[in-house]
């Protein structure tokens, strides 16, 4: 691709449709790629920091916006002085823009030939990854009232975050006014059963990189946890209440990554039901509506996005089932003996092992989800979610 002017392909998500994948992929070939031609500007955690900076997502936190404050304007003043085949930025944060916010990011990058890439994965594996997410993000709705909520309608805390996050019809029509049809490109993420470098492969050859160029044998995703772990964060959340934003996701991020994903394959996943399964294949086939007839650039196969649900995924009824208790309980025993390691490696000093001196320790944050939990149950979530609190508010 030959350009008189600078090119910048700005994926904009949207999440969970392998972002973390391609990302890391991208960050960890930096070298390799610049020397075929293609950018990444910054440095590692400028992506998440730029769109920070220039959508205003710091919530409350002072010392973060200090951080993000100028880096997504550095960001761009590089994509503009790069002479190279083109600059790569990847951030999923940018598809919850508004036309607003779409148009200053498109502004800030004037004298450029902008392409938009967004990546979209089926709605059947994406809702319920989306309240993992959520999970991890201070949600405290549990995954049969979000999924119910979502499907319905019904506003609140899921519905909000669904449609921010997944809601591929909004982001075209926020985006696809504002670039040509020729710069517009939309991605289809490959179902689980396809070979695992299919999607480098599909946006590689968007972007015009040479797939064979990077190393793909030791990128490290996004690791998703079971469903037990997922709820145990969602009933630990409101004991975090008040902790600022960047401590919350530095604690819950090593909770995740290195305490609860060991368990993963230990524990069952959240699925749909029937109701929710049906909704999420009937918001499939509005999305390849909109894209067999919205004049966008599409790599890869609609039929990736099914409009029929594979029954062999699906529990009865018209609600999801709920996690079992007891499941949540032994997460919790087995987070608590991490978070305690982690806890002794940063000289913390815990409460002795008795319920009331956690009681007292847990006064501090709002009391955990606790509901379907057994008294003995209640003690190791409490005690996780005090652990994390104290954690996240020890610097």
């Amino acid at each position: 691709m030959t350009s008189a002017r600078p090119v910048v392909f700005l994926h904009i998500g949207a999440m969970k449709t392998g972002t973390t994948y391609l990302q890391t992929l991208l960050q960890g070939n930096r070298k390799k790629l610049r020397e075929h031609g293609f950018l990444l500007p910054g440095k590692q955690g400028d992506f998440t920091r730029g769109a920070r900076d220039v959508l205003g997502i710091t919530g409350n936190d002072e010392a973060l916006r200090a951080r993000v404050d100028g880096v997504w304007q550095a960001l761009t003043d590089e994509m503009r002085a790069w002479d190279g085949s083109a600059s790569l930025y990847s951030m999923e944060f940018l598809s919850f823009a508004n036309k607003r916010k779409a148009k200053r990011i498109l502004r800030s990058l004037h004298g450029v030939d902008v392409h938009v890439v967004l990546t979209v994965r089926d709605s059947l594996g994406a809702l319920p990854a989306q309240w993992q997410t959520y999970s991890r993000n201070r949600g405290t709705v549990s995954w049969p009232d979000f999924a119910v909520e979502v499907r319905e309608g019904t506003d609140g805390p899921a519905l909000k975050t669904f449609h921010r996050a997944q809601d591929v019809i909004r982001m075209l029509d926020v985006w696809t006014p504002l670039v040509s049809e020729d710069r517009f490109h939309v991605v289809t993420v490959p179902p689980s059963s396809a070979p695992r470098d299919l999607l480098w492969e599909r946006f590689a050859g968007l972007v015009g990189v040479d797939p064979a160029t990077v190393r793909t044998d030791k990128v490290r995703g996004n690791p998703s946890l079971g469903y037990a772990s997922s709820d145990l964060l969602r009933r630990a959340n409101p004991a975090m209440a008040g902790v600022r934003l960047s401590a919350y996701q530095k604690v819950v991020r090593y909770a995740g990554r290195e305490v609860l994903a060991a368990r993963r394959e230990a524990e069952p996943k959240h699925r749909l039901d029937e109701a929710t399964a049906a909704f999420a294949a009937a918001w499939n086939a509005d999305v390849r509506e909109r894209l067999v007839h919205g004049g966008v650039h599409v790599v890869g196969d609609l039929e990736d996005l099914p409009t029929v649900a594979d029954p062999a995924r699906l529990d009865a009824g018209d609600r999801p089932e709920d996690v079992d208790p007891d499941l949540v309980a032994d997460a919790a025993l087995g987070a608590r003996v991490g978070l305690r390691a982690w806890a002794d490696t940063r000289d913390l000093a815990l409460p002795a092992g008795d319920s009331a001196a956690w009681s007292e320790a847990e006064a501090a944050g709002e009391p955990i989800v606790s509901e379907g939990l057994t008294e003995d149950g209640v003690r190791p979530v409490r005690e996780v979610a005090t652990l994390l609190r104290m954690l996240a508010t020890a610097d």
